[in-house]
């Protein structure tokens, strides 16, 4: 604890070195908390609206607490809530995570609901989605699942959201990683929520980047692309 304190007391005492000690607000607890409650364990609060905000978990994403909520997604929708509600036109964000404790009803039934979608929107879905829901590896699913999962924050607090191409990577032990960048920008469309910009054939389709041996590979994971289908009028 004596260590921690003195990282953060040097942290400060080089932003006022530096002359930008009035950028900087030390917040001490868990980031979910934080987010979720709208102080630290200090009653200290984050300073909205933020340029970039950038969640770099060490775990997985459907981390939950003692009552079983999930602390971490709801920490997600409350950055965009934050955002919106600060009056934030436009800001970067930054998500990444390892594959620990996913909940499969919650990615799997997500998957389900984009395939109905798809399919009202007159693409030919089963195939493609079939084939996320029984890939071996668990980065196909959870490409589509946090892609759609922003892309809903983000419209719910009136937000437009661009991802760009999920990145696959070994984190520290050589635990499998997922990092993922959003841009998302005030709607002047309406005031009330709209469908995403970014389409969910766009979503699916999107690529990723797998890090192998220090350069960038773009991958699907031999998964299926989306082909348009129109719908039978008779």
């Amino acid at each position: 604890m004596w260590h921690e304190w003195a990282r953060q007391h040097e942290l400060l005492l080089n932003t006022f070195r530096l002359g930008i000690s009035q950028k900087l607000t030390l917040l001490r607890g868990d980031i979910d908390q934080i987010l979720n409650t709208g102080s630290d364990a200090y009653g200290n609060c984050p300073k909205w609206p933020y340029d970039i905000v950038s969640l770099d978990y060490s775990g997985g994403l459907f981390y939950r607490d003692r009552a079983g909520q999930p602390t971490r997604l709801h920490a997600i929708r409350r950055v965009c809530e934050h955002e919106s509600s600060a009056g934030a036109t436009d800001f970067v964000l930054f998500l990444s995570f390892n594959l620990d404790q996913i909940d499969q009803h919650e990615v799997r039934e997500s998957l389900k609901v984009i395939r109905r979608d798809l399919k009202r929107f007159g693409q030919a879905a089963d195939e493609v989605i079939d084939a996320y829901l029984h890939h071996p590896k668990e980065q196909g699913r959870l490409k589509l699942y946090t892609l759609h999962l922003i892309s809903q924050l983000a419209v719910q607090a009136n937000f437009e959201s661009e991802g760009d191409s999920p990145i696959l990577y070994l984190g520290n032990k050589d635990i499998e990683m997922m990092a993922f960048r959003f841009y998302l920008k005030k709607s002047a469309r309406t005031f009330a929520p709209r469908l995403p910009r970014e389409r969910l054939n766009q979503i699916v389709n999107k690529r990723m980047i797998e890090l192998v041996n220090g350069k960038q590979v773009t991958t699907n994971l031999n998964l299926p692309l989306l082909r348009e289908e129109k719908l039978n009028a008779d």
